[in-house]
């Protein structure tokens, strides 16, 4: 009887990563211009951007947050949809339409 050899089992690694889940009150507002990312990394800027002269309506709820950067999903005036991530530093965080407004 031929013996068949067992393959060792390969334990995979778990690593954490470090991401905060937005709060659904939280809302931003561009600053500037601020670009869209790829992934939450300054390498990956595209070309796609919110300007605040052409947008200044636009509240940005973001879906996700890590490392300075926040994940939208953002339809324009023309009803064009670009997600991605936004730096923060280029966002001011505003009253968002579901928190408490009364002082």
């Amino acid at each position: 009887m031929l013996a068949v050899a067992k393959e060792p089992q390969i334990q995979k690694a778990v690593v954490p990563v470090k991401t905060e889940r937005a709060s659904p009150q939280t809302d931003y507002k561009v600053i500037s211009v601020a670009h869209f990312y790829n992934e939450p990394d300054e390498q990956t800027r595209r070309k796609a951007f919110i300007n605040y002269w052409n947008n200044s309506y636009a509240s940005i709820r973001p879906l996700d947050e890590t490392d300075g950067f926040i994940y939208v999903v953002f339809k324009n005036h023309l009803g064009q949809t670009t997600k991605g991530w936004l730096r923060k530093k280029d966002l001011k965080r505003v009253k968002g339409a579901y928190e408490n407004t009364k002082e």
